[in-house]
């Protein structure tokens, strides 16, 4: 038998003032799937993926003290051991420049890493709002092509890696400084999520900012780690999640 699969990763810098998405659609074969598993996308049963490593742990809300702010849906914070290290992985490196300040052009590098084994998958930006894409590297996969808001993959193997280059609208000017807002990321499927990894780095040396939240820290589901220049931020965790990263000008030195 084969059925439609629609799996989308909602990742992407895209968006200036609102929520931002990336869309990967693709097809697969479910002729492999077990009773459980069946079970579960026939709506009788629960995910089966998930159910062995579910813990009596309520759901945390979306926003919380630890040092960042977030405008989520219910989330979801997992320990890494709680994410499978051979799943898919999105790692973001994000630049703010001087333009940046100016008019909201944050650079961007994402990439998608373990991809799995599909005849063909589209990465689909916000056209309004996504400018210059273009490849930068990719690995086992047959064929790939950069339009205006849009790459196309086709033949894609099994753990395949795209990253992918380009400027997006997402930096925008707050009452006390400049707010970067993200997401959503998550990885959906039918009315479930997957666990997911995110690592987002974010770099404004050229510019005179200061990150103001989030600080250096770690809670569960979420790493920080700080310098003047540089942020690495990473997370685990299952829902839609929309990290939000407030800037200000550096105090002048006395």
């Amino acid at each position: 038998m084969r059925s439609r699969i629609l799996s989308i990763l909602l990742t992407a810098p895209l968006l200036a003032y609102g929520s931002v998405q990336a869309e990967i659609e693709f097809s697969d074969d479910l002729s492999d799937l077990t009773p459980a598993e069946r079970a579960w996308l026939e709506g009788d049963g629960p995910r089966p993926d998930i159910a062995a490593m579910q813990k009596n742990t309520p759901p945390q809300p979306g926003e919380d003290d630890f040092p960042t702010r977030f405008q989520n849906k219910q989330v979801k914070w997992l320990s890494p051991e709680d994410v499978p290290q051979n799943d898919y992985y999105l790692v973001n490196h994000l630049i703010l420049t001087p333009d940046s300040l100016a008019h909201g052009w944050v650079t961007f590098e994402q990439c998608h890493h373990q991809l799995d084994a599909m005849a063909k998958i589209d990465i689909v930006y916000n056209s309004q709002t996504t400018r210059g894409l273009t490849i930068t590297r990719e690995s086992g996969i047959a064929s790939a092509k950069a339009g205006t808001a849009q790459v196309t993959l086709s033949g894609i193997e099994k753990d395949a890696e795209i990253c992918i280059e380009g400027q997006s609208r997402t930096l925008r000017k707050a009452s006390e400084g400049w707010v970067l807002e993200r997401g959503p990321y998550m990885r959906k499927f039918f009315n479930g999520y997957y666990p997911m990894h995110l690592k987002e780095t974010l770099n404004w040396s050229q510019t005179d900012l200061t990150l103001s939240r989030p600080a250096s820290g770690h809670s569960l589901g979420r790493h920080f780690e700080q310098t003047d220049q540089n942020l690495t931020a990473k997370y685990w965790f299952e829902g839609e999640l929309r990290p939000v990263y407030q800037f200000k000008r550096r105090s002048p030195n006395p």
